[in-house]
């Protein structure tokens, strides 16, 4: 494997386990910890599709990662781009989609929130922004809501970057 190759694949591992530490982060400590101050500590959480996804998507990332840089048998390049990319764009699809939703919520609660002011002073939300929230849980939300999308636009560069570059082995060693 040529080493530019493999040094990108290292990085994208290291990317790709920091993403998945900080999705196993929100979904095991940040959700209950929000949901026991705002809710009844006995309802559980309800995954919804995006959240399975996310978790799916992060985890076969870097499951992928790990098999490209120690993995034997090795898959050729036009085979692995599209099992690369197919992960890495659903990751970044359904993670947009949720900076979107995010997006005219908080835009849908300052239009509200301008309408019933009747005097009060209400300051309006940032979409970005943490508001009660401190420190750790507003590092991993604000993580969460971000790197997944730059592990999503990094596994497609690296997955042209492979097309690209050329074939990464002899061609007697490729197995189909």
């Amino acid at each position: 494997m040529a080493n530019a190759i493999f040094g990108l694949r290292v990085w994208m591992a290291l990317i790709t386990s920091v993403n998945l530490c900080i999705v196993i982060a929100t979904y095991a400590w940040l959700v209950p910890y929000s949901k026991s101050n705002i809710m009844d500590p006995d309802d559980g959480f309800n995954y919804n599709w995006t959240d399975i996804a996310i978790l799916t998507a992060s985890s076969v990332l870097f499951l992928a990662y790990l098999y490209s840089i120690w993995g034997k048998p090795r898959l050729h390049k036009f085979a692995r781009a599209p099992l690369m990319l197919l992960p890495a764009l659903f990751l970044l699809g359904v993670q947009l989609h949720q900076i979107q939703l995010q997006v005219k919520f908080v835009n849908m609660l300052n239009e509200r929130n301008q309408s019933r002011m009747d005097g009060w002073e209400i300051p309006p939300m940032k979409p970005f922004s943490c508001g009660d929230m401190i420190d750790a849980p507003c590092g991993i939300l604000q993580s969460w809501t971000f790197i997944p999308v730059i592990v999503g636009f990094f596994a497609v560069i690296e997955v042209f970057v492979t097309l690209l570059r050329g074939p990464l082995q002899p061609a007697n060693q490729v197995d189909f």
